[in-house]
């Protein structure tokens, strides 16, 4: 099975300005292409209900959230929900790329990677996951805390 292509027009895309961090270009698309071979070996979590469950149980991973989600609402609790469980998160800036990588046929605005076991995909996972931690330090949050 071939990979798609993973290429969209920036123009026709809103991104809602809560989201941040945004991942960079660069690695947006190796995003989208780890995301397709995972799906592959069947280590994704996709979609809102699959996710909130996988990180209500604790599972560890990589959470990568689509910007341009509207109603926002939807997935608004997530970056507090994963940093609450100390799991890493960014948003990619095209939701039906995500999809796409994803293996859905409706759009996920999240989806959420499991930590690989083979050698070669713990690779990338850890360069991700090595992003994702360098930009959430970057774009500092602040959590209410009661």
């Amino acid at each position: 099975m071939t990979e798609p292509s993973f290429n969209f027009n920036e123009e026709d895309i809103l991104i809602e300005p809560q989201a941040k961090p945004i991942i960079e270009d660069k690695y947006e698309r190796k995003t989208y292409q780890f995301v397709y071979h995972q799906k592959e070996k069947k280590r994704v979590f996709r979609g809102v209900k699959e996710v909130r469950k996988a990180i209500r149980r604790d599972q560890k991973g990589l959470v990568i959230l689509a910007a341009d989600t509207h109603p926002f609402d939807v997935i608004s609790s997530f970056p507090v929900n994963c940093e609450n469980k100390g799991l890493s998160y960014y948003f990619v800036k095209s939701k039906s790329m995500l999809s796409k990588a994803s293996g859905t046929k409706q759009t996920a605005s999240v989806v959420m990677i499991r930590e690989p076991e083979d050698k070669e995909d713990k690779k990338s996972y850890q360069k991700l996951l090595e992003k994702a931690q360098e930009m959430a330090a970057k774009t500092q949050t602040f959590i209410m805390y009661e």
